[in-house]
């Protein structure tokens, strides 16, 4: 049980990483239009003044709601691989 806890919170760490730069390194455009896709296929807007003090100038974004699903994704799976992988150390 102990080699199987720590595989799945590796694969889950991995999935985690995985999504999260898509989302934040990867992009495409569609040149028909001109709009502007992330690696997951959500459209990428200029954002707000406030998001552009925090985040930088030179940032697109997905949308506060899709912010905040990434941070809620990103340092979630990563807590659940680690307990996942935890869980195998104590059988």
């Amino acid at each position: 049980m102990k080699a199987v806890a720590r595989v799945a919170g590796g694969a889950i760490a991995i999935a985690v990483f995985v999504v999260a730069f898509m989302a934040y390194f990867m992009g495409s455009v569609d040149p028909a239009t001109g709009t502007v896709y992330d690696g997951l296929g959500r459209v990428l807007t200029e954002p707000p003044w406030w998001a552009r003090m925090i985040f930088g100038a030179d940032r697109s974004w997905a949308g506060l709601g899709w912010h905040v699903v990434d941070f809620v994704w990103f340092f979630g799976g990563l807590g659940v691989a680690f307990a996942v992988y935890a869980w195998g150390d104590e059988s």
